[in-house]
Order: structure tokens, then C-alpha cells, then sequence
């Protein structure tokens, strides 16, 4: 595993339709990570071991309070704006059905290291979609259990 820029430049950099799509998640996933800012930073973060713990805890910190990523969108997009109008909860729904299709067709991959990868970003995806359904204000806490299912 490394740095492999002309495998990016094949797979991704040549084609503005994926990188217009990388910097939707980048801003999609940000915006969950903003909006969860206040239980991210209250979470107990334990790994076993009280370093890493406390390794973990100084990380989550340095990500939520990033004066770069903070100047760079204070406020990515609104995303209750999405689920306003006739389609808003039609929209909701559909794509909620859509990530269980996708979460399920991980199953089928037969190379289990891209399974368990494929899982992982589907459920990074999938726990960034629960926050932004939530409404404001609603205890992440009690989402957080079934955020965490693989």
C-alpha cells in the first residue's frame, strides 16, 4: 500500500465525473462529521488500550476543530433542503432502499479483504446518511448502535 498517482490518474483524475463525485462524499461525509461534532467530541473512544484511547480522543479533535477543513466549508450544503417539497420524503426513502441494495450486494464480492473494505466505506456512507436524516438536535447517541452494523 502507497501513493500510486498514475493508478489515480487512471481510475479516477481522467474521468471529471468521479471527481466531481470524490469531492461530493468529501463534502457529504464533512457535513456529518460537522453535524455530529458536539457527540463525536463527548464519545467514549476506547480501543483496548488507554493510549490509543487517548491517541484516539486528541485525533478526534484535531478533525473536528481543523481550522483548514473549517475554513474550507464552514456549511458544505444544507442538507434539509434535500428532503423539502412533494419528493423530499419519497427521495429519503428511495435512497435508503437504494443502500441496502448496495450494503447487501457487498455480501456476493468472494475477495474478503475488498469485501471487508467495500463494507467499510458502505457503512462510513451509510452512518453519514443517519446523521443527516436526523433531525436536529435528536440524540446521535441512540442512532449510534445500529450505525455500527456490519
Amino acid at each position: 500500500w502507497g501513493k500510486n498517482p498514475e493508478l489515480m490518474y487512471d481510475r479516477v483524475l481522467r474521468y471529471q465525473d468521479r471527481v466531481r463525485n470524490l469531492y461530493f462524499t468529501f463534502l457529504f461525509v464533512l457535513r456529518a462529521v460537522t453535524k455530529a461534532t458536539d457527540y463525536l467530541e463527548q464519545a467514549e473512544y476506547d480501543t483496548g488500550n488507554h493510549e490509543d484511547d487517548l491517541k484516539t480522543v486528541s485525533l478526534m479533535k484535531q478533525l473536528l476543530y481543523n481550522p483548514k477543513l473549517q475554513a474550507a466549508c464552514p456549511l458544505p450544503f444544507d442538507e434539509a433542503k434535500l428532503w423539502q417539497g412533494q419528493s423530499g420524503p419519497e427521495l429519503k426513502q428511495q435512497i435508503q432502499e437504494q443502500f441496502r441494495n448496495i450494503s447487501a450486494l457487498m455480501d456476493c464480492v468472494g475477495c474478503e479483504k475488498c469485501r471487508l473494505w467495500g463494507k467499510l466505506q458502505v457503512l462510513g456512507l451509510g452512518t453519514a446518511l443517519k446523521i443527516l436524516f436526523s433531525v436536529e438536535g435528536q440524540n446521535h447517541a441512540a442512532q449510534s448502535v445500529s450505525c455500527f452494523t456490519l
